[in-house]
């Protein structure tokens, strides 16, 4: 029977400490770009703005991600005025080029729209529909 000399284990081990594809890193999903729009048009956003007017009617959030690492999904969270008014969650793929958008009516008001990971803040955008807007562009 032989016996295999104990330095071995322990040099086997290090190894494993040492070389980066042993235990290969997940890629978290990286936000590239978000933005408040009054459309969307062949996946790109059109009316980036701060403010809108009160007869915009539907606001979109446009987001654009790059994703290494496994699909995974974005919550994007409305608030009007400080209250919660929507939650939506986005699916998002794999890839160095991910845009995806979520739209809302929106009557006036100050709004408030956070994009999340899980617990991880990406990104708050705060801008403003009617009267307190003045219909500025970005």
């Amino acid at each position: 029977m032989r016996v295999v000399p104990s330095w071995l284990f322990g040099m086997f081990g290090l190894i494993g400490l040492v070389v980066p594809w042993a235990c290969p890193a997940q890629a978290a999903p990286r936000l590239v770009d978000a933005v408040a729009c009054a459309g969307v048009v062949e996946r790109e956003p059109v009316g980036i703005a701060t403010a809108f007017a009160a007869d915009v009617g539907t606001i979109w959030i446009h987001a654009r991600l790059a994703n290494e690492g496994q699909p995974t999904r974005v919550d994007v969270i409305w608030r009007q005025d400080g209250v919660e008014v929507q939650r939506t969650a986005l699916e998002v793929g794999r890839g160095p080029r991910w845009r995806t958008w979520a739209r809302r009516n929106a009557p006036p008001g100050r709004y408030e729209v956070e994009l999340r990971i899980g617990r991880k803040l990406l990104k708050r955008l705060k801008f403003t529909v009617g009267d307190a807007a003045g219909a500025r562009a970005a």
